[in-house]
């Protein structure tokens, strides 16, 4: 039976998961690595004094255009193009009528992604989080 593991970078962050022999097991004893992560995903845990610890989600408000309780800093990626916010909350201001994905990221927190639709006459609507 393969005994699963994962090993993380400074910050925490899962770089690297997977299954050893139980062979190659004992011989890779290292306190880089955390043995027997049971489901661990980069995407939703990270690595704290050694263990393995689930990513915090975003707890986030929306009211109109303004998104809230965003974590302090945060990067808000629209469309491809990366800002980084502070003090919790952002204003989205769209010149163009047209469809708009979004991203919010902050270590360790789980990422959140959003589409927003905003029509010629409308304020943002939003589609619902992926």
């Amino acid at each position: 039976m393969n005994v699963p593991y994962c090993r993380a970078d400074e910050t925490g962050q899962i770089i690297e998961y997977g299954s050893l022999s139980p062979y190659t097991f004992l011989h890779r004893i290292d306190p880089a690595y955390v043995y027997d992560p049971v489901g661990v995903s980069p995407a939703t845990h990270y690595v704290a004094d050694g263990v393995v610890r689930e990513r915090p989600a975003m707890v986030l408000q929306r009211q109109g255009q303004t998104l809230s309780g965003l974590p302090d800093p945060c990067s808000v990626t629209i469309n491809e193009q990366t800002y980084t916010v502070t003090g919790g909350q952002v204003e989205l201001d769209f010149p163009q009528p047209g469809q708009y994905h979004i991203q919010l990221s902050a270590w360790p927190w789980q990422t959140v992604q959003l589409d927003i639709t905003i029509a010629a006459d409308e304020t943002a609507d939003e589609n619902h989080p992926s």
